[in-house]
C-alpha cells in the first residue's frame, strides 16, 4: 500500500544477522518483555553495530584503519553473537552477568566471576582429565555425557559443551540437513552437506581458529609487518568467514525448537542469502 512507503525503509535497514541471532526479541512486545528480552534487545544493538562497522572498513581494505580496526570488529561481533545466542539458550547465565553489574559491589576495575568470556562461556575450558574416572585404566572408555555421577552443580554450561551440542545444536542440525534447500547458497548447501555431528565439530573449530587469527590482529603481534600480515585479500577473508560462522550458527538456532525468541525459517534462509551476498 502506498501509505506504508514510508516506513519500508526502516525494515530492509534492519541487520540481518542481529535478526539471526537475536530473532524475535526486538520485535517483542514491552507489554510482555522480561529480563531476557531486554538482555537480548541490548545484544541487538551491539551485534548491529559491529556488523555495520565491518561493513564500513569493508568498503576500502586498503586502508591502514581497516587493518587495525577491522579483526577487532569482527572478534568483537563473534563474541556478541555468541553470547546472543547463549541468552537464548541458557538466559540465566547471561542474565547473572548483566545483573551483577547493578550490585552495589560491582567493581569496573576488578575482574569479575561473573563476566562472559569467550573461553570458559562459548568454547570452554581446556577438557580436564577428570572428565574420565578416577580409576579408569589406560584405554577404558570416558565418562558418558550423562553419568549418573554427574551432578547439576558441576554440569557445563557453555555454549559448545558436549552435552549442548548432544542436546541441541546435533538436532538443530539434522532438522537443518532434512530441510529443502529453498535458496540458491553455497553456505547453506555447504551446512546441509555435512553429517549433524561432523558440522558441529567443524564450526567450533572454524570459530576457535578465526577467533584467534583476529586477536593476532588485537595484540601487537603483527606491529612490524602489519600491512603484509593483514592485506586486502586477508582482510576480505576474514570477513567472509567471520560472517559465515556467525550466520550459520544463526540460521542453525532457528531450527531447534530449545532455543527462544524463533523466526520463521524461510525468513532465516533470507538474512543468510543477504549476508553471504554482502561478504563477498
Amino acid at each position: 500500500m502506498q501509505s506504508n512507503a514510508a516506513v519500508a525503509p526502516a525494515v530492509n535497514a534492519m541487520c540481518p544477522l542481529e535478526q539471526l541471532i537475536c530473532g524475535s526479541a526486538t520485535a517483542t512486545s514491552t507489554a510482555i518483555e522480561d529480563e531476557s528480552i531486554l538482555v537480548l534487545k541490548g545484544i541487538s544493538k551491539l551485534i548491529t553495530s559491529y556488523y555495520d562497522f565491518s561493513l564500513e572498513y569493508k568498503q576500502d581494505l586498503s586502508r591502514l584503519q581497516s587493518s587495525y580496526f577491522l579483526p577487532v570488529s569482527l572478534r568483537s561481533l563473534m563474541e556478541t553473537t555468541a553470547i546472543g545466542l547463549l541468552a537464548r539458550i541458557d538466559p540465566l547465565r547471561v542474565l547473572l552477568s548483566s545483573k551483577s553489574q547493578n550490585s552495589a559491589a560491582y567493581n569496573k576495575a576488578m575482574p569479575q566471576a561473573a563476566a562472559l568470556k569467550w573461553k570458559g562461556d562459548v568454547m570452554g575450558e581446556a577438557e580436564k582429565s577428570s572428565a574420565t574416572p578416577a580409576n579408569s585404566t589406560a584405554g577404558a572408555a570416558t565418562k558418558s555425557l550423562w553419568d549418573p555421577s554427574l551432578s547439576s552443580s558441576k554440569l557445563p554450561r557453555h555454549l559448545f559443551s558436549g552435552q549442548m551440542c548432544e542436546a541441541f545444536w546435533e538436532p538443530a542440525a539434522k532438522n537443518l540437513a532434512n530441510l529443502p534447500n529453498a535458496i540458491s547458497s553455497t553456505w547453506l548447501a555447504e551446512l546441509q552437506s555435512e553429517t549433524p555431528k561432523d558440522l558441529i565439530k567443524k564450526l567450533i573449530g572454524e570459530g576457535n581458529q578465526i577467533y584467534s587469527e583476529l586477536s593476532k590482529g588485537i595484540h601487537p603481534e603483527f606491529a612490524v609487518n602489519r600491512e603484509s600480515e593483514y592485506d586486502s585479500p586477508t582482510l576480505q577473508t576474514y570477513l567472509e568467514r567471520a560472517f559465515k560462522w556467525t550466520s550459520s550458527l544463526g540460521l542453525l538456532s532457528h531450527c531447534s525448537a530449545s532455543f527462544s525468541t524463533r523466526l520463521q525459517f524461510e525468513h532465516c534462509l533470507n538474512h543468510l542469502k543477504t549476508i553471504e551476498e554482502i561478504a563477498r
